[in-house]
């Protein structure tokens, strides 16, 4: 499967412009969106992007994002969060809003909601979507330790999904090829993203 990631566009009318411009040169199957798609609203850039896009989507906020964006997903029939889908024989299982944060965003829940929540939705081999990272993987920045959820780490340890994909953390944008994939695609604002294939092997391409 062909599959455009993205995270963090925060309410950028250039980023929209960007994706656009990947969709039309990869050709992918699915675009998946990891948070973050406003900068504190208004949830109605988020509708005018998501259906402005000929692409099959799947969406989770992030931390920026108003909680009641929830609705305009699942209305779009693109909401992934706290929700399991199969797609052409993958399976996605999705979580946005993010562990706590300094900064008192919109959308946080602590690291024990984040593991009740997430996962009873688990199996073995999914591809996972959060928009906060887990614990020690691609989630620090020059100036920081790691930020991400120990609950999402905890969760890739103990059911191996061939794929997490992330963001939050704009400065930890990369790829980490272990048992699991880590991949920080970066923020769509500053012209990042991935492309990814989920052939017989995994093959990650970032963008930017």
């Amino acid at each position: 499967m062909r599959i455009l990631a993205i995270s963090d566009l925060h309410g950028s009318d250039w980023g929209v412009k960007q994706v656009h411009t990947w969709i039309d040169a990869l050709d992918p199957e699915l675009l998946i969106i990891c948070g973050d798609i406003t900068h504190f609203g208004p949830i109605s850039f988020a509708g005018d992007f998501l259906r402005s896009l000929d692409v099959r989507t799947l969406a989770i906020p992030g931390n920026c994002d108003p909680p009641a964006i929830l609705g305009l997903l699942d209305e779009l029939e693109v909401n992934l969060h706290e929700k399991k889908v199969n797609i052409g024989g993958e399976t996605f299982v999705g979580f946005g809003a993010s562990n706590p944060t300094p900064f008192d965003t919109l959308f946080e829940v602590t690291d024990d909601q984040i593991h009740k929540l997430l996962s009873p939705l688990m199996e073995d081999d999914v591809i996972l979507v959060t928009h906060a990272p887990p614990y020690g993987v691609l989630d620090g920045t020059t100036f920081t330790g790691p930020l991400g959820s120990k609950s999402i780490k905890r969760i890739i340890d103990d059911y191996k999904p061939k794929l997490a994909v992330y963001g939050h953390i704009h400065e930890a944008k990369g790829l980490r090829e272990e048992e699991t994939v880590y991949l920080n695609p970066g923020s769509a604002r500053e012209g990042y993203g991935a492309f990814v294939q989920t052939n017989a092997k995994m093959e990650v391409d970032m963008l930017g």
